[in-house]
């Protein structure tokens, strides 16, 4: 693969992760106030799971610039080992994130269950919107055998 390709590969990357991360701000701005307006916190709680996407974006978009920097004196290796360290803060933030949504379910145990149908509609637009996404980055992965 010539130095062009590589380029490109990588800005059609970037696009991605920018089309994405829109997408995934849209997504958890529309949760989070869909779950304050209807006071959901099954819609909350999946707002926060959305925010952890839109904060992924914005790891791997960092993740990729820095990733590209050259080798300098203090890094001679380059700064590929910057990916690990990202893929590691990522499953840090997932792994809290799990263990307060368990915490808020366990302290709610018992409480009534409000059913909202917006909350409904909001969360399998997610749902659906989530599945076309996964379904485009499939495909562009495999474009860019990525």
């Amino acid at each position: 693969m010539c130095i062009a390709d590589i380029k490109s590969e990588k800005m059609h990357v970037r696009k991605i992760l920018f089309i994405e991360g829109s997408v995934n701000a849209l997504i958890t701005v529309s949760k989070i106030t869909v779950g304050l307006m209807t006071v959901s916190a099954a819609v909350i709680a999946d707002a926060v799971y959305s925010l952890t996407d839109l904060a992924n974006n914005i790891f791997a978009w960092l993740a990729l610039k820095v990733v590209e920097s050259p080798a300098d004196s203090s890094r001679p290796y380059d700064h590929q080992k910057f990916e690990q360290l990202v893929i590691f803060a990522l499953a840090s933030l997932l792994t809290i994130v799990a263990f307060e949504v368990i915490v808020n379910a366990v302290e709610r145990f018992g409480q009534p269950v409000e059913q909202s149908m917006l909350g409904l509609v909001i969360l399998i637009s997610s749902l659906l919107t989530n599945i076309g996404l996964t379904l485009w980055k499939g495909h562009w992965a495999k474009r860019l055998d990525s």
